[in-house]
C-alpha cells in the first residue's frame, strides 16, 4: 500500500511539472520582450532644493543684485539675478529692490536658482 501512494505521489508531482512547464512555454510567446519584473507607476512629486546666501551688497543694478559672500569658499562675489515675484524686506517692512544700497547684509533665499526672498539689514 505504501509503494502505491508513494508512486501516486511521484506521478502527481510529475504531472504537475509537466503542467507547469507547459503553461510557461505557452505564455513565453506571449512574454517576449516584456520585463520580467512588475513595473508600477509612481505619481513623483519633486521639490526644488532651498538655499540661502548671505553676504554684503556690492552693488544693485536694475533686477541684479551683486553681493560679497559672508562665507569665501562661496567664491568673491555673486550676482543674482532678483525676480519681481521675490519678497524683498528691510527688518520687518517690504521694499523694493532699488531700497537696497552698497554696504547693506543681506540674505538671499533661492528655491532652485530661483530668488524667493530677499532680507536686508
Amino acid at each position: 500500500m505504501q509503494k502505491q501512494i508513494t508512486k501516486f505521489a511521484g506521478a502527481a508531482g510529475s504531472l504537475m511539472l509537466v503542467a507547469g512547464l507547459l503553461s510557461a512555454a505557452v505564455a513565453a510567446p506571449k512574454m517576449a520582450g516584456k520585463p520580467l519584473t512588475k513595473t508600477t507607476t509612481h505619481k513623483t512629486v519633486t521639490t526644488a532644493k532651498t538655499s540661502q546666501v548671505t553676504g554684503k551688497v556690492i552693488s544693485v543694478k536694475g533686477d541684479w543684485l551683486t553681493i560679497k559672500p559672508t562665507l569665501t569658499r562661496l567664491g568673491a562675489t555673486k550676482k543674482i539675478m532678483v525676480p519681481a515675484s521675490a519678497k524683498i524686506t528691510m527688518g520687518s517692512k517690504a521694499i523694493k529692490l532699488s531700497r537696497v544700497k552698497p554696504g547693506h547684509k543681506v540674505t538671499v533665499m533661492m528655491s532652485g536658482s530661483k530668488v524667493t526672498r530677499v532680507n536686508a539689514a
